[in-house]
């Protein structure tokens, strides 16, 4: 078993064999900086499988609709709708999901081939933001916790919100690289995430503001706690008014993160979100103030931590500032992803610096909100999890796969 870990046909000869076994054999030699070729492969064979739900996964339904869509099209009509106007007459902001859309279906109009596509593009972003933070990183109990968390806070399961989640794993890989270099090409490079969802243009101006505040924790620390207690007094009325000032496309792209759930005719929404909709709204609640307590706490030790640690730590509070300004709007949860990922990045060089053999106190504690996300997203991503993905391999795959979510064999 040894000269398998340590030899790397030993790994794909497990991974032609059983790709799930392969990737959770090469999970824990990544963090020797190893192997992470099998973790991308894996995504890619997680895409070649992935369950397209007719009822239930309305994200999925739309990008295998607008695949099928861009391969009747031809160039000329593609970049009209696709880079000036889409389908609904609106000037298009988003870059990479269409050119995605468009190269793969020159290539063939078999929706595995695109989602695999998809796969491909979220674990070699994905990949290269562990990457960039290995160097900083000495696993013990407490960081094996988060890093494990990484692959579950953005998993690969949500490639059927591919944008969003491409979006913040390259928002996050430039800030880093600003944050330790303090190089302005990484400010700018971070507009990049904008070109992958156009609501990041929101985390792409804080970034902007961190440049120019710097690292003032006493007013920053301030600026969070003010904001925690007159959150509930901002409304989705002020962000209206701020988008009809804007007007055009950008009023309606801000319109869209302001509206009510139920004002989406989305029948087609998982059915166990609908039903456990408290739970999901208490999951982002408990994440975020349960991070940004404990992230406050650690840095109360005042331990010199590294520059990159330091300057974490103020853009984490300036961001949460942010995120507590649009706690009331809807589409608010997915910026509770973004801080929350930040905060694990923190948390992983805070406890590589304690290096700690114990679990920590502030782990033990973080592990409920932790347990409770992970649990609500493993169960969301079964819908889309087949079951050939823990028993078939690529040549059997070849031949055969059955396109039945693990749902079905638990009788959900």
């Amino acid at each position: 078993m040894k000269k398998i870990k340590n030899n790397s046909i030993g790994y794909l000869l497990v991974y032609i064999l059983n790709p799930f076994l392969a990737f959770v054999v090469a999970f824990n030699e990544f963090k020797k900086n190893k192997n992470h070729i099998i973790i991308i492969l894996f995504y890619v064979f997680y895409g070649l499988l992935f369950v397209v739900n007719d009822q239930n996964d309305y994200d999925a339904n739309r990008l295998a609709k607008m695949f099928h869509n861009t391969y009747e099209m031809n160039f000329q009509t593609f970049l009209y709708r696709s880079f000036i106007y889409d389908a609904n007459g609106d000037s298009a902001t988003d870059l990479l999901l269409p050119s995605v859309l468009f190269i793969t279906s020159r290539f063939s109009n078999s929706e595995p081939f695109f989602f695999a596509s998809l796969s491909l593009v979220y674990a070699l972003v994905f990949v290269a933001l562990l990457k960039s933070i290995h160097k900083h990183l000495k696993f013990n109990v407490n960081t094996n916790i988060y890093f494990i968390f990484l692959f579950l806070l953005i998993p690969v399961f949500e490639i059927n919100r591919f944008r969003f989640f491409i979006a913040i794993i390259v928002y996050t890989i430039f800030v880093l690289q600003y944050l330790e270099y303090k190089k302005l090409k990484y400010l700018f490079y971070s507009g990049a995430s904008i070109l992958c969802h156009f609501s990041f243009i929101a985390p792409v101006c804080i970034l902007l503001l961190y440049h120019f505040i710097g690292n003032r924790n006493k007013l920053l620390l301030a600026l969070f706690l003010i904001s925690t207690f007159i959150s509930n007094f901002v409304s989705n009325d002020i962000v209206n008014e701020f988008s009809q000032m804007l007007g055009g496309n950008v009023e309606a792209k801000l319109d869209l993160y302001t509206k009510d759930f139920s004002d989406f005719e989305l029948d087609e929404i998982v059915n166990f979100v609908q039903e456990t909709r408290w739970i999901i709204k208490i999951q982002y609640d408990l994440l975020f103030y349960s991070f940004m307590s404990a992230i406050i706490f650690l840095n109360l030790k005042r331990l010199k931590l590294n520059e990159l640690s330091s300057n974490l730590y103020s853009f984490i509070l300036l961001f949460a500032t942010y995120v507590n300004f649009i706690r009331n709007l809807p589409e608010s949860f997915r910026f509770i992803i973004i801080i929350t990922l930040f905060g694990t990045l923190y948390l992983l060089l805070f406890f590589s610096y304690m290096n700690e053999r114990k679990l920590s106190t502030t782990t033990w504690v973080l592990l409920v909100p932790i347990v409770i996300y992970s649990l609500i997203k493993i169960r969301s991503g079964m819908e889309t999890f087949s079951i050939d993905l823990l028993v078939s391999n690529p040549i059997i795959y070849s031949f055969y796969h059955s396109n039945i979510p693990i749902t079905k064999l638990l009788g959900k």
